[in-house]
């Protein structure tokens, strides 16, 4: 239940609203995260919410043959459950890899210095943003396609 609850909020709201929620939403009621970890946070909470739902998308049926063998929850998670949803929803984990390494340009919500921001600085520095831009963009697609690649490949293997 409070899975299915985590699931359904969690891939609804969008990344930068849970950023400016921990940017701006809980140091007014006390909580502060240093800048890293204000990044971090919420998009481990999307992303998470993503693997878990392969975990809820088994069939019930494969927990309750754990416990009919005679396993604990724990056991049942280990060993039946969580390698079924792994295998299941590898592809799609590499493919979250790439929403993760784009979603990773939104720390200039909290000023984090990532990638897009640096190019950004040195672009203005030596007064060549574009050229500097389309670095940052070869890269971004580079490490993109080989992850896409990746994902192909577990596809095809699991078929």
């Amino acid at each position: 239940m409070f899975g299915a609850g985590y699931v359904t909020v969690f891939r609804n709201i969008p990344l930068l609203v849970l950023l400016v929620l921990f940017v701006f939403g809980l140091p007014g009621v006390g909580l502060t995260f240093p800048v890293f970890w204000q990044l971090v946070i919420p998009i481990v909470l999307g992303n998470a919410a993503v693997v878990a739902a392969g975990v809820l998308s088994l069939p019930r049926g494969q927990t309750e043959a754990a416990y009919s063998l005679g396993m604990t929850h724990r056991q049942a998670m280990s060993y039946v459950v969580v390698p079924q949803a792994l295998r299941a929803v590898s592809p799609a984990l590499v493919s979250q890899l790439v929403r993760l390494l784009k979603d990773s340009t939104l720390g200039y919500v909290v000023s984090y210095l990532e990638l897009l921001h640096q190019a950004k600085v040195l672009g203005e520095y030596y007064h060549a943003v574009l050229s500097t831009y389309l670095v940052v963009a070869a890269c971004f697609i580079a490490v993109n396609a080989a992850l896409s690649g990746a994902a192909s490949w577990l596809e095809a293997r699991r078929t």
